[in-house]
């Protein structure tokens, strides 16, 4: 496809211009996700959405969300285009929701919802992220069953869809980066195709990546300070769950006690109330501070069944 060849950028915005003057209306979106990734053509890129979405196609809200989404002061229009998409019948939209809310502090009860409803609506992608959401703030061998079995699914559904996602990446679909990199994550002995899947989607501007380059890092032998530096990268760009994620890291590095209490406690400021979670458990195992460890596992979601 032209709009994939660096340099015939011109070349596929013209095909596409003529395609929608044509009548083929699902061309707004692709002609929108081309000046999408110009810089200073968003406005433009907007209408382009506008268009696909008044034509009656979904796919157009989603993109428009996350467009948006990605503009400084703008997360309330992101949240009702997606809104709007969901709507409209674009499971997508619900997983975008769901990212979109789990940057907002305080609204992680929201966060889950959508990504449970996209889990309902048949999403692959959103097996993998509930999943890993759920057992952020749990130990890895007492990990409640319905997280085992959404652990489960995600990877059978991953197979599934992985053709799927490198047909839409060869298609100029830079969310599908991102996408599969989750699938690949969630199976074992691929971390490193995963974190590569990471890096290509930041690199093509989809920043939810950052903080999942840490999480493949970590699994891989040998790369738990390079993962470390990941997560404080992706903390530092706004990504607060990067601070549980770090939090858990450290925790379980001998004599990094303090470091993974401050990352936790980072979490909890930025609004990450799983954060009390990991405190708790952190502190409980230190001698001296098992009635500190009690106290933040009372104000711990999970504990309290919310």
């Amino acid at each position: 496809m032209l709009a994939t060849q660096p340099g015939r950028e011109g070349e596929a915005e013209a095909a596409y211009r003529e395609a929608t003057g044509a009548g083929y209306t699902e061309a707004w979106v692709n002609l929108g996700n081309l000046l999408a990734k110009q810089p200073g053509r968003e406005e433009e890129a907007e209408a382009a959405y506008r268009e696909a979405i008044a034509a009656g196609d979904a796919l157009g809200g989603n993109n428009l969300g996350q467009l948006l989404f990605r503009q400084p002061g703008r997360e309330e229009d992101a949240e009702a285009a997606y809104r709007e998409a969901i709507a409209a019948g674009n499971s997508e939209a619900l997983v975008s929701l769901g990212t979109l809310l789990g940057m907002q502090g305080g609204r992680e009860g929201e966060m889950e919802l959508a990504y449970r409803a996209a889990v309902d609506a048949g999403h692959p992608r959103a097996w993998s992220i509930l999943a890993l959401m759920l057992a952020a703030g749990e130990e890895v061998e007492d990990l409640a069953e319905d997280v085992r079995s959404l652990l489960a699914e995600a990877f059978e559904r991953g197979l599934e869809a992985e053709a799927e996602y490198r047909e839409r990446i060869d298609a100029g679909d830079d969310w599908a980066w991102f996408a599969l990199g989750m699938l690949l994550a969630m199976q074992g002995g691929r971390e490193r195709e995963a974190e590569d899947c990471f890096r290509e989607a930041v690199q093509a501007g989809v920043m939810e990546g950052l903080p999942l380059i840490g999480f493949a890092l970590a699994a891989q032998p040998g790369r738990k300070r390079e993962a470390d530096q990941g997560f404080r990268l992706a903390a530092y760009a706004g990504f607060s769950e990067a601070w549980l994620l770090l939090g858990a890291l450290l925790a379980d590095q001998a004599g990094r006690e303090r470091d993974a209490e401050e990352a936790y406690r980072s979490a909890i400021d930025a609004g990450q109330t799983t954060g009390w979670c990991g405190l708790g458990l952190l502190l409980a195992e230190q001698e001296g501070r098992e009635q500190e460890g009690r106290d933040a596992l009372r104000r711990c979601p999970l504990e309290r069944g919310q």
